[in-house]
């Protein structure tokens, strides 16, 4: 403790200065989340505690001249207390403190953690925020889906889409990893993932280069659970729910941890049922003829959804770590859909009825496996990575849809028919990356650099097929359509963290190959082109409670490949999809402001300007009278946005959360469909949470989320989307937890929207099956050998509570 002693011998001046320092082990990893105190040594009752960052940094702001000693405490390590040493500084002074390396002491092992500290419900970051969702109430209880449909700023369409803050085109990561899913397999996926299994959701609406361009609209990013404790333990999950129909899953996760292993095996399977109803109103006008259609559509799904994760981790030194996983998930499928058609004319009265049963069947596997290697190249954190992932998609939807035609009084219009469509759809990913980080002066600054080659192959042949005199015959509507893309980036990346100033900024380069290919019409669609992606971060402390943070980058969304597959797809006789396979890329260029006061409220103001939107548009052909959904570019979208994140305390045990979101959207095209398109909208959103531990170990949470009207593409979202949430939790020992969590109080969670388009006139209604009650039990088992000093736990647990109590 020598090195404390003599730093602070020297005489500074007169005044306030700031502190900082790192925390590290006896192999220098950084420590994240060890307490670490600086107590006046006069007065030990005086003292300002923290907790170190993610990369082991520590920093006191305002420390005033006197005589202190620091005190650190880290669950599992010997506590830690430095010589008395003297401050005397001058003003806006930053001293740097010796390392605080930390011990573990094999002798004692810790037999209960009791930790009171938590994480606020909503993080700012300098590229993102976080929303810790590990331990709310609410999210327990929900899906994956449902915690990212109530998150700040997220909105979701009627296909499963997700936008942030007013912008589509959203990509989303698992763990930092891509899903290359469609909107609708990606949504099925986190419909059946227990939010007992989330840990953390990062909004990111202007990525660092590190991170792959794809998304316009930014990223979201799903953090997972991980158990980092040593030893034997485990957790066992079970969920039922009920809302219209029942709801169910259940899942273990076992981790054996070693100072050189880490193995963790986790399991889930579950099964629930649900209804997705539908309405449509349409007029058609083909000259002087006008035609009504007034579309009822009622499915009903049943789901029985398994999933697997198996990883292993091998620390063969202090440098090295090696890791495999394998990853699995199989959705068997059954719905069945009612759809009622009532045609009429000027006069309302129907003069023909189309009806269709159409039962379906399918069968989903996502098996993804990959291996990790990183390596330390020195004692200044300077990191090797390598890392391989590989992964294929298969399924397969068959749907047969029995359909009849009646005349008003019910009499048969024309035969009956039956089609069967049949979809199977096969994707195989590899990807490879390598990336370098380098700090240098003091951890001050630091250069990250890396490479990718991904490529993805996706297989579907699409069958139509209509049934004649008992046997199913193949139609022209049958397609068979290749898609491949080969995607090769490198990126640069530098980072500086200065007293009052952090700089970040980056460029990464792609290179895209990719081809279309529809064999049987003999037609394909090939793309080669570069981009260059900058991207930069400013944060700037304006004073010690208040901080300014500039951002920009630019991205790409390119088109999926159900987007580009010009299969189409039969909805009912009336109602179609189709793919555009000549559908472009659109890119987008965001600016962000941010002001953050205390650490804890945040304002923000961006705009982004996309160019090329691809954009879900529905077109009517007033001859065949039909609807067509497909994808389409438009020339520009102007996206102007302003967010406020206000969190409340109001009392010790009652503290709340205030999001609120504003968005000027403007959509414009010279010539679409024959006509100009040019529209505005304002629209906003908010959230509300509300949290209050009733005692120790009960705790409530009331949500409230409300979305305006808003547009997107040519639809408009004609009617507000709000809903009211509640959950409650109860620690009942250090092993067993449960909580109870309704959705959807008051069943006000529904979908109507509209075309902008001046020549498409129709009306569309979606009710989902949203009001939920679920009751989730947890139970937690298994000795955490983590070795612990004497008291280590106690005075832990202390300081964590008088963090607890600053916050």
């Amino acid at each position: 403790m020598a090195a404390f002693t003599a730093l602070f011998a020297t005489g500074w001046g007169q005044g306030k200065v700031q502190l900082k320092g790192f925390v590290k082990d006896t192999a220098s990893h950084p420590l994240e989340f060890a307490v670490v105190c600086l107590v006046d040594a006069g007065d030990t009752a005086k003292k300002k505690c923290v907790f170190s960052g993610t990369d082991g940094t520590i920093a006191f702001s305002g420390v005033s001249a006197g005589r202190y000693f620091l005190k650190t405490s880290y669950t599992g390590y010997m506590l830690s207390r430095t010589d008395v040493f003297a401050v005397s500084a001058g003003t806006g002074d930053t001293i740097v403190l010796p390392d605080i390396v930390l011990k573990q002491d094999a002798a004692k092992m810790l037999k209960e953690v009791s930790v009171t500290a938590q994480k606020p419900l909503i993080e700012k970051k300098i590229d993102r925020v976080v929303v810790n969702v590990e331990n709310s109430v609410i999210a327990k209880g929900n899906t994956a889906l449902e915690i990212l449909q109530s998150a700040p700023g997220v909105a979701e369409s009627k296909d499963g889409n997700l936008s942030l803050r007013g912008k589509e085109g959203t990509m989303v990561l698992i763990n930092d990893k891509p899903t290359y899913l469609s909107a609708a397999d990606l949504a099925e996926l986190l419909r059946n993932t227990p939010g007992t299994n989330v840990h953390a959701i990062e909004l990111i609406t202007n990525p660092p280069a590190k991170y792959e361009a794809q998304g316009t609209g930014g990223i979201i990013n799903i953090k997972m659970k991980t158990n980092k404790t040593l030893g034997f333990n485990g957790t066992v999950n079970a969920m039922g729910g009920y809302g219209k129909y029942y709801k169910w899953n259940t899942g273990v996760t076992v981790n054996f941890r070693t100072k050189k292993t880490n193995l963790s095996v986790n399991y889930i399977t579950s099964g629930n049922q649900r209804f997705n109803d539908q309405t449509v109103e349409r007029t058609n006008i083909n000259k002087d003829l006008i035609t009504r259609f007034d579309q009822e559509a009622d499915r009903v799904r049943r789901i029985g959804y398994n999933h697997f994760n198996v990883s292993m981790e091998y620390f063969p030194n202090d440098r090295s770590t090696f890791r495999i996983f394998a990853d699995g998930s199989f959705i068997n499928a059954t719905q069945t859909l009612y759809n009622n058609t009532r045609i009429s004319r000027e006069t309302g009265k129907p003069d023909s009825s189309y009806e269709s049963v159409a039962p379906l069947k399918s069968d989903y596997g996502d098996y993804r496996y990959g291996a990790s290697y990183e390596y330390k190249l020195d004692t200044t954190g300077s990191t090797l990575g390598l890392d391989f992932n590989a992964g294929r998609f298969d399924s397969r939807e068959v749907t047969q849809y029995n359909n009849a035609y009646y005349l008003p009084d019910r009499k048969p219009l024309r035969q009956a028919d039956t089609l069967r469509i049949s979809s199977p759809v096969k994707i195989d990913i590899y990807s490879f990356n390598t990336d370098y980080s380098r700090p240098w002066l003091d951890r001050k600054h630091v250069l990250d650099a890396g490479m990718k080659v991904t490529y993805i192959k996706t297989n579907n042949n699409f069958g139509y097929d209509s049934l004649r005199n008992g046997t199913f015959f193949p139609t022209v509507f049958s397609n068979h359509f290749i898609y491949r893309e080969n995607v090769n980036a490198g990126y640069v990346n530098y980072n500086f963290k200065g007293d009052k100033t952090a700089i970040q900024a980056g460029l990464r380069v792609e290179q895209t190959n990719s081809e279309g290919i529809s064999p049987d019409a003999g037609e394909g669609v090939k793309r080669h082109y570069i981009d260059f992606f900058p991207s930069a971060f400013i944060d700037r402390k304006l004073s010690a409670v208040s901080t300014l943070n500039l951002a920009y980058s630019r991205r790409i969304d390119r088109p999926s490949y159900e987007d580009l597959n010009p299969f189409v797809y039969f909805l009912d006789q009336f109602t179609f999809s189709q793919g555009n396979p000549y559908l472009k890329p659109q890119y987008s260029n965001s600016f962000e402001l941010n002001y953050t006061l205390l650490d804890t409220y945040n304002a923000s103001v961006s705009y982004v300007r996309v160019g090329q939107v691809m954009s879900e548009v529905v077109k009517t052909d007033p001859v065949s009278k039909t609807l067509v959904f497909s994808f389409d570019n438009l020339a520009r979208e102007d996206i102007f946005s302003f967010a406020l994140t206000l969190p409340v305390s109001i009392t010790p045990w009652w503290s709340g959360l205030v999001f609120f979101n504003a968005n000027l959207n403007h959509i414009a095209t010279p010539d679409f469909d024959g006509v100009p398109l040019d529209a505005r909208r304002a629209s906003y959103n908010f959230n509300v949470n509300q949290t209050i531990n009733i005692d120790k170990a009960t705790k409530c949470e009331v949500t409230f989320g409300y979305q305006s009207p808003y547009i997107t593409g040519t639809v408009f979202y004609n009617k507000p989307q709000y809903g009211l949430d509640f959950g409650v939790s109860r620690t009942i020992n250090r092993h067993f937890s449960a909580s109870l969590s309704v959705k959807d109080i008051l069943y006000t969670r529904a979908r109507y929207f509209t075309s902008l388009l001046p020549n498409q006139q129709y009306q569309y209604h979606q009710r989902l099956e949203t009001r939920i009650a679920r009751l989730t039990l947890t139970y937690k088992f298994g000795n955490s050998k983590i070795p612990k000093a004497k008291n280590n736990s106690s005075a832990s647990e202390k300081e964590m509570n008088r963090i607890k109590g600053a916050n």
